[in-house]
């Protein structure tokens, strides 16, 4: 073989196998980066998956943080309207004593005794205020 034709046989050898070298690196890159785009992804699904649990567990805390405040405020309302009726039926009680014995009432103390009764009434009250209410509701206005 001549010495030409053996250089043309090297060289064309030689750039086959570098471009198969070449394809091999290539292949080889490429895999390297799906493992490491996959490692990536599979942290941050651990990472979101871990930060969904975190919310999670912050807005139950929060729930149930709201849900007590909630049940403390349930109460102190429970716990005024109780009061806020103590006060109408003491007060209401306390004008209709003022009026026993009276011959008449002025038409203001009616209105507010009849109004006061009213809400009484509403609330399912009954009892010896009805009856005082009863003989005072008999008073002529002035």
């Amino acid at each position: 073989m001549s010495e030409s034709l053996m250089i043309v046989m090297i060289t064309s050898m030689g750039g086959t196998f570098l471009t198969v070298v070449g394809a091999i690196i290539q292949q080889s890159m490429s895999l390297k980066r799906a493992a490491i785009e996959q490692q990536a992804t599979k942290k941050v699904t651990t990472e979101t998956k871990t930060a969904v649990e975190e919310t999670k567990t912050i807005a139950q805390d929060h729930r149930s943080e709201n849900q007590e405040s909630f049940d403390d405020l349930k109460t102190l309302i429970m716990t005024q309207n109780t009061i806020i009726d103590l006060i109408l039926r003491d007060r209401l009680r306390f004008l209709l004593q003022q009026h026993q014995g009276k011959t008449s009432v002025h038409y203001a103390d009616k209105e507010i005794i009849v109004e006061m009764h009213s809400v009484y009434k509403a609330k399912g009250y009954n009892g010896t205020i009805d009856k005082m209410f009863a003989s005072f509701d008999d008073l002529p206005v002035v």
